[in-house]
């Protein structure tokens, strides 16, 4: 069997049992198909993996050189992580981490309280209380703020906003220098390339990155999934759909990569054919929830090329059921709005008119300031007729 001799690896799935609970656990297996089959066997049912069998390799990539330790399974829980799933936005975070500070947040908040309605003078113990209270919120935000500037570094990228981009990345340099632990440089780099190259400074983009090819703790199939954004954003679309096919083909299984050669092919070159037999790769493989809601997106955008406007609605509200989990997150914010986009299109041809224009009507604003996307002309001729 093809599987022997993989690592084991832990996958994180949510599902319901044989009573209709649902249930939040890891599943240990040597690959996506096996965990799939050994949670059948359990009986569970619905079950929707939330890691893939990349997790491990990306985890190891992204907390390289942030100080950050490894996650200890005894205090971060498969229910803790599934609800990190769910969460939208830094407002969502904020509230989350506060309640995970309860057991010291509220004592101080009584210690207060107590010392503030206790009468005068106050004593050495309520000055104390007083003084640890804001040393506290430091230390609490200290913790969050990481995550705070990291969405909105990714926010500012997927609305093109490079000024906001840049002040970020900028903060977050800062923060790296004075707090030790914070986003891995490699990412501000490829995120500020992105921004080089949508304003039409390829050269120095490739020279920002340069740095991270080959011996830097990044494998080389993920330098080219990231060279590969850079490359979009300055429009070389061939160029970008060359370094997601060879990323594809050096990747260990490469599943995830071929679904990314099929959408890139398709969305920027439309070429149906390619994007048709990069799917082919895939084949029946077990998918986690983003790569599978990606799939449905290429099958969905292809279907759009082809004309086949009932397949394109079927694949497309796929999608975007699928991508309910992340919903809010700004890392899917774009793919949201262009599967809507596409939708718009199909709804339009079927004669759906007023689907269409409210679908369009969602994600115009996003779709127009993405420069490099030609989406957003083609809804607003097809739904101005």
């Amino acid at each position: 069997m093809a599987w022997v001799g993989r690592m084991v690896q832990s996958f994180l799935f949510r599902a319901r049992d044989a009573d209709g609970c649902p249930v939040h656990d890891r599943v240990e297996a040597a690959s996506l198909n096996q965990a799939r089959y050994a949670l059948d066997i359990r009986g569970y049912r619905e079950v929707e993996f939330l890691t893939d069998e990349s997790q491990a390799e990306i985890e190891r990539v992204i907390t390289a050189g942030t100080g950050v330790p490894p996650i200890d399974p005894t205090v971060w829980s498969a229910s803790d992580e599934v609800a990190a799933f769910e969460r939208k936005g830094i407002g969502a975070h904020l509230w989350w981490a506060a309640k995970q500070h309860l057991i010291v947040v509220l004592p101080l908040a009584w210690w207060n309280y107590s010392s503030w309605t206790g009468g005068r003078p106050f004593g050495w113990s309520d000055w104390l209380g007083f003084a640890l209270t804001p040393l506290y919120a430091v230390y609490f935000f200290k913790l969050s703020l990481p995550f705070m500037i990291f969405q909105k570094i990714m926010e500012a990228s997927a609305w093109c906003n490079w000024t906001e981009l840049r002040r970020f990345i900028g903060w977050a340099r800062i923060m790296r220098r004075f707090m030790i632990t914070g986003i891995p440089e490699s990412e501000l780099d490829f995120r500020e390339a992105e921004a080089l190259a949508a304003e039409g400074n390829l050269t120095a983009a490739l020279e920002m990155v340069e740095r991270w090819r080959g011996g830097s703790g990044l494998p080389e199939h993920m330098f080219l999934v990231r060279l590969a954004s850079i490359y979009e954003n300055a429009d070389d679309y061939r160029t970008m759909v060359e370094c997601v096919e060879e990323a594809a083909r050096l990747a260990p299984g490469g599943v995830n990569q071929w679904i990314e050669v099929a959408a890139a092919k398709i969305r920027r070159l439309r070429d149906v054919k390619g994007a048709k037999a990069a799917l082919e790769k895939v084949g029946d493989a077990e998918l986690a929830a983003l790569p599978a809601a990606f799939m449905k997106y290429a099958m969905g955008m292809i279907a759009v090329e082809e004309g086949d406007d009932a397949q394109a609605v079927v694949c497309l509200t796929a999608t975007l059921e699928r991508l309910k989990t992340f919903s809010g997150n700004p890392i899917v914010l774009l793919l949201e709005a262009e599967a809507k986009g596409y939708l718009a299109i199909a709804e339009a041809r079927l004669g759906r008119r007023e689907e269409a224009c409210a679908r369009f009507a969602e994600v115009r604003a996003i779709l127009r300031i993405n420069r490099p996307n030609d989406l957003y002309p083609r809804c607003e001729a097809l739904i101005a007729r």
